[in-house]
């Protein structure tokens, strides 16, 4: 029954498949990983803007509530609006990094330019923020066309580091140990 037509196929045969014209995962997959270090980066930094913010709007409150009760100065009402500002620019930017949306860029932006001037500390990780920010990768990750990406490869994700942890604990702890010595008066 076997005539020359027709080819004997072994279904125990290794693939005659390249190795090249497998894909496994696709394009989107492929694009996801090669971001996944700096998306999780601006997350991260969003989470450490958020938390800026949590402490800069309502130490500008106190400011401006003190500044009431002791009489008004010109100087300390600058101070705690540009404290407020910044520190509701910062909630924006958080907000928005920790979604990687592209409206982002630009608060993320003048949070880290101001931050530069915190020198020594804050001159290194708003000196990262601004080079991961526009660098070729950030450029790619804070795009309508990743969020697509994103949306396609849920299953991919990025652990936290256990040095931002411990950094947002801290700040957090800095946040309510300034609440506790507001309201107690020290």
């Amino acid at each position: 029954m076997n005539d020359s037509t027709t080819p004997i196929i072994n279904p125990y045969a290794p693939p005659v498949a390249a190795v090249e014209e497998v894909q496994i995962g696709g394009d989107a997959e492929r694009t996801r990983q090669e971001h996944l270090a700096v998306e999780a980066n601006l997350k991260a930094f969003g989470l450490l803007h958020l938390l800026g913010g949590l402490f800069l709007v309502p130490s500008a409150i106190v400011i401006l509530v003190g500044s009431v009760v002791a009489g008004l100065t010109p100087a300390v009402i600058a101070i705690a609006l540009a404290l407020g500002i910044l520190g509701a620019l910062m909630l924006s930017s958080g907000y928005n990094l920790r979604r990687l949306s592209p409206g982002a860029r630009m608060p993320a932006t003048l949070v880290g330019a101001v931050g530069l001037l915190s020198f020594p500390v804050g001159t290194i990780l708003n000196g990262a923020l601004l080079i991961i920010l526009w660098g070729a990768k950030g450029r790619v990750v804070l795009t309508e066309d990743y969020q697509e990406i994103v949306r396609l490869t849920p299953h991919m994700k990025y652990r936290t580091p256990l040095v931002v942890w411990i950094v947002a604990g801290l700040m957090l702890l800095g946040v309510l140990m300034v609440l506790f010595f507001a309201s107690t008066g020290t």
